[in-house]
């Protein structure tokens, strides 16, 4: 809980123990005191004083060793008699989601800028992803090819070998280097 003018009023075990301060080390400070970004608290804060509910709303938090943690914060104000008593706010730690969505993100961008071709396929058979080196390879651009089975890609004189290489992932067999037509 946050009073109007910024101060912490009240703060859960959960939060005291992601932030790393004890109770007296937190409530009592203003808020401002523990966010990285300052022009961002003051956004939260002005956006609750207008009466805004805050949903899934993204800041970052100093610990006390002075580690930075992303959070997710969901909050709005309880108003008794139409005037502003504290905000009620759910904070939630992102940061390894963030650290893993970075992650994926520049392993995409290393396979969409590969010249090789990469592509992925379910246990099925049926293509899932495509990337820009495959569309020059094979010609077939990914909202052509995703969807339809591997076979698609196979010689005819080669098509009996696609349920055996199949049949050697489902058993978690590694399959390397494969050469085909």
């Amino acid at each position: 809980r946050v009073g109007q003018d910024g101060t912490i009023l009240w703060a859960n075990k959960a939060e005291l123990t992601l932030l790393g301060y004890s109770c007296e080390e937190y409530v009592g400070h203003s808020i401002l005191e523990f966010h990285v970004d300052g022009p961002v608290i003051q956004d939260i804060l002005r956006r609750l004083k207008n009466n805004e509910e805050l949903y899934a709303y993204e800041s970052q938090l100093r610990c006390k060793n002075g580690a930075i943690r992303d959070v997710s914060i969901h909050s709005n104000v309880y108003r008794k008699d139409g005037q502003f008593v504290h905000t009620r706010c759910v904070t939630l730690d992102i940061t390894e989601q963030k650290k893993t969505f970075e992650q994926q993100s520049r392993l995409a961008a290393i396979v969409e800028s590969s010249d090789d071709a990469i592509i992925s396929k379910d246990l099925d058979g049926i293509i899932r992803s495509w990337n820009r080196g495959a569309e020059r390879i094979f010609g077939y651009k990914a909202e052509e090819i995703v969807g339809k089975h591997i076979s698609t890609l196979a010689a005819p004189d080669k098509m009996d070998e696609i349920p055996n290489i199949i049949a050697r992932l489902r058993r978690g067999e590694r399959v390397e280097h494969y050469q085909t037509k």
